[in-house]
C-alpha cells in the first residue's frame, strides 16, 4: 500500500524534529536540500525523489534511506529486517539499493532546475507505470 504524499510529509516533519532540526531551514542548510523542497514535501505537495531521500537519510538519525523509500511509497514491504534483498521488494529496487542513485540529463547550454529534475522523475515513473498496464 503506497503512502500518500501528505502522510509522508507528516513523517518527515516528525523525523526532522526528532533529529534535532527544529526548522526546515536548519535541515536545508545541513543537507543541501532547498528549504522550498522540504516545505513542499512536508506540506504533501510533492513526493520526494529518491536522491532527495538519500541525502536526507544522512541527517535523519532515526531512519535509513531504505525506510524513507518505503515510507514515501516507492515500494512495499517491511524493511526493518536485516535482509535488504527481501522478496517483498521489486527486483529492480533490490538490485539498485546499494548503488548510487543517478539521473543524468543534458541539454546543450542549459542547466536543469531541481523542479525540472523532479518533473523528469515523475514522468519517468509515469512511463514505467504504463508497462504494468
Amino acid at each position: 500500500m503506497s503512502m500518500k504524499h501528505d502522510h509522508f510529509g507528516d513523517i518527515l516533519k516528525h523525523l526532522r524534529k526528532d533529529s534535532g532540526f527544529t526548522t526546515q531551514k536548519q535541515l536545508s542548510e545541513s543537507s543541501g536540500i532547498s528549504q522550498t523542497t522540504l516545505s513542499r514535501i512536508e506540506a504533501g505537495i510533492q513526493k520526494p525523489m529518491p536522491g532527495t531521500l538519500k541525502m536526507l537519510a544522512k541527517y535523519l538519525q532515526t531512519c535509513t534511506y531504505e525506510q524513507l523509500m518505503e515510507k514515501a511509497g516507492y515500494f512495499e514491504g517491511d524493511l526493518s529486517s536485516e535482509d535488504t534483498n527481501s522478496h517483498h521488494m521489486p527486483t529492480t529496487i533490490a538490485e539498485h539499493m546499494h548503488e548510487p542513485y543517478t539521473i543524468a540529463a543534458h541539454h546543450e547550454g542549459e542547466d536543469w532546475t531541481e523542479e525540472e529534475l523532479e518533473e523528469i522523475e515523475r514522468f519517468k515513473q509515469f512511463v514505467k507505470s504504463k508497462r504494468k498496464q
